[in-house]
């Protein structure tokens, strides 16, 4: 958790181009040195490990559950368009 990027959910959604367990969550996280949100897009796959904060896993059906305002904390390479592919999500 401590690796990761914290997300605040503003919407998520099964991406319709790509595969059934494909989902793509709009938020924003906040930047480092002035505090301020920054939109980000986080892409979930099938090759994304989903955690509990427990450490449980879980399918990726619980992405699409996700409601505004929720935390999420995600691993993974981010573009300088703001878009992360997930290696790790933990809700």
């Amino acid at each position: 958790m401590e690796q990761g990027r914290k997300v605040t959910v503003v919407g998520a959604s099964p991406n319709p181009n790509k595969k059934k367990q494909t989902y793509v969550v709009a938020g924003g996280t906040l930047k480092k040195n002035t505090g301020e949100t920054k939109p980000v897009a986080v892409c979930i796959d099938d090759n994304t490990t989903i955690l509990r904060r427990s450490g449980q896993n879980v399918s990726p059906a619980v992405i699409g559950e996700l409601r505004e305002g929720a935390e999420i904390v995600v691993e993974g390479k981010q573009s300088k368009r703001g878009v992360i592919s997930a290696r790790r999500v933990i809700v």
